[in-house]
């Protein structure tokens, strides 16, 4: 691409993320004047059960390896990456991401091309792939959501439970009778599965700071926040995500006992991203290093990378 193409497109890169920036510093100013309700979020997130909080911090890395898992799927007609590899390289995609321009997106696919010898085409094909299959789940989500709100207000109830069985499933098997759909099935099974595993994250993230949420409510946010992520704006749907989240929950049939419900689910949403950059930090280095280890090991790939 022509530098006169590229300059504009990383001016609006830098200013989505500040627009992110500015998102993220007027949520926190938000969630700074709950007064008594941050108060008694803040205590019992210090009260908080271990079996609450090791989970919050554990679980993204699950939506790493199920990331992982759905890109080794979609490349894999592409050009061939071991597992260890493709994993690191989302861990570290992960941490990058965070800082402006996207760098991880970019860097996984500068690595392909030059490490893995699999074209440019091959890992937008991936990526678009991806972004398809993650708009299939969400769709799937908000469905389900739909129906358990439907069985009654408590949760979900037996029917959604085997929904989600078949919604996981369904795709597997079809990809057997399809096999040159297999990549784009698959990658939709395993997104589904990571939604789960957020809804599971904004489950207990509203318990650790006090204001419980039921599992059709855990999942109608979780399909926001995704959806909010899908945003080409920033990298990690920094700041937008946070509001998505918050104005979900206010619009969601649930009476809070303290503060406005906006504020409860700023103020979750908050701790749910500060818990993800604790564990994005020490996952991102140590992918990076990985990488870089494993470029140096072969001295066909060392001379790829320099």
């Amino acid at each position: 691409m022509s530098e006169a193409g590229t300059a504009p497109r990383r001016a609006r890169a830098i200013a989505g993320f500040i627009v992110g920036l500015a998102l993220l510093a007027a949520a926190i100013w938000v969630v700074a004047g709950q007064g008594d309700a941050l108060r008694r979020a803040a205590a019992a997130a210090r009260t908080a059960p271990v079996w609450m909080i090791v989970p919050a911090l554990l679980l993204p890395i699950v939506n790493v390896l199920l990331m992982a898992a759905v890109f080794q799927e979609l490349m894999r007609s592409h050009g061939r990456v071991a597992p260890a590899e493709m994993t690191a390289l989302i861990g570290a995609s992960w941490l990058l991401n965070f800082l402006p321009l996207r760098p991880g997106l970019l860097g996984r696919v500068a690595y392909h091309k030059a490490v893995n010898h699999i074209p440019v085409s091959g890992s937008v094909r991936a990526v678009v792939g991806n972004i398809a299959a993650g708009f299939v789940a969400l769709v799937f989500g908000a469905l389900l959501v739909l129906a358990g709100r439907t069985q009654d207000g408590e949760g979900f109830g037996e029917t959604a439970y085997y929904a989600c069985i078949a919604l996981i499933v369904m795709p597997v098997l079809a990809a057997r009778a399809v096999p040159k759909r297999r990549p784009l099935l698959v990658a939709v099974a395993l997104r589904f599965v990571d939604l789960l595993v957020w809804a599971l994250r904004y489950w207990l993230i509203f318990r650790i700071v006090g204001s419980p949420i039921d599992a059709p409510a855990a999942l109608a946010v979780a399909v926001v926040s995704q959806a909010a992520s899908l945003v080409p704006l920033v990298g990690n749907g920094l700041g937008l995500r946070e509001w998505a989240v918050g104005l979900t929950v206010a619009s969601l049939p649930r009476v809070f006992a303290s503060g406005t419900a906006t504020g409860i689910g700023l103020t979750a949403d908050l701790v749910n991203r500060a818990a993800e950059v604790l564990t994005a930090v020490p996952v991102g280095l140590v992918s990076i290093a990985y990488l870089h280890r494993l470029s140096r090991s072969s001295p066909a790939r060392a001379g790829e990378v320099a």
